[in-house]
């Protein structure tokens, strides 16, 4: 499987967007990178499927993997990041040592 990116849609719409003729602004980048990685999960899951459905719907599912993918947080803070990390490798927290004279 290939996966091409061409924004040049994409860039387009947004000239006019800001040049006036569109109304509405097109979707970012990371929405279509998302929109077009749903369609690429699709077929992952089942090509068979992914083979045989209308257009429609295989845009439909790819929208909803780019929509859902967007509703998830995508940062953390440090403290966040590491305990998450730790839960993934089942790594303990680091106990921290007495000093002497405790």
């Amino acid at each position: 499987m290939q996966i091409v990116f061409d924004f040049a849609k994409r860039d387009d719409a947004q000239s006019a967007y800001d040049n006036g003729p569109r109304s509405k602004p097109p979707d970012s980048e990371q929405h279509v990178f998302n929109h077009e990685t749903g369609h690429a999960d699709d077929m992952n899951n089942d090509m068979v499927r992914e083979y045989n459905q209308s257009e429609e719907d295989a845009e439909k599912n790819a929208e909803t993997f780019a929509n859902t993918g967007q509703r998830e947080k995508d940062t953390l803070s440090k403290e966040e990041a590491e305990k998450r990390v730790r839960e993934i490798f089942g790594v303990p927290k680091p106990v921290k040592e007495k000093k002497k004279n405790e």
